[in-house]
């Protein structure tokens, strides 16, 4: 099972497919079995995203495992420099993509958890996406400040 990240905006975003050849950072339309992902979001403009693994697994993400966090580093399956690479690129989308001065929500559950509710909702800027130590929490809900 894959991590699975969703980010919701006021407006629609752009669909960047995934290119196996040139595996990066991708968006899809969400799939008729994740339409329950929209009882987690404000926004309506709801897209899947992923990394150049194919699926969310590629970001640093924190899974929850007896009701904590757990932060750790697999470098061989998923090296640090291609993480931060995916994390880049997500910035660089929202960056380019949305309004400053606007909001977008992300919430990252694993596959086929769409309908679990949140375990935490953090408020963070931009720049904390391209933090080295910023990790996805397993079922975070985000809201991600554009500016000011």
């Amino acid at each position: 099972m894959c991590m699975a990240f969703y980010i919701g905006s006021k407006k629609e975003l752009p669909i960047i497919p995934y290119d196996i050849n040139k595996p990066s950072f991708h968006t899809t339309l969400i799939g008729e079995n994740e339409e329950v992902i929209h009882k987690h979001m404000s926004f309506q403009n709801i897209l899947y995203f992923g990394s150049n693994q194919g699926c969310g697994c590629g970001f640093r993400h924190a899974p929850l495992y007896k009701g904590e966090w757990l932060f750790f580093e697999d470098e061989e399956e998923n090296p640090p420099e291609e993480q931060q690479q995916n994390h880049q690129e997500l910035y660089n989308y929202i960056r380019t993509h949305v309004e400053n001065n606007a909001k977008v929500e992300i919430y990252g559950c694993w596959e086929e958890e769409f309908a679990e509710d949140p375990k935490l909702t953090e408020e963070i800027s931009l720049d904390d996406l391209i933090n080295k130590n910023f990790y996805f929490k397993e079922r975070g809900f985000y809201i991600v400040k554009t500016g000011g």
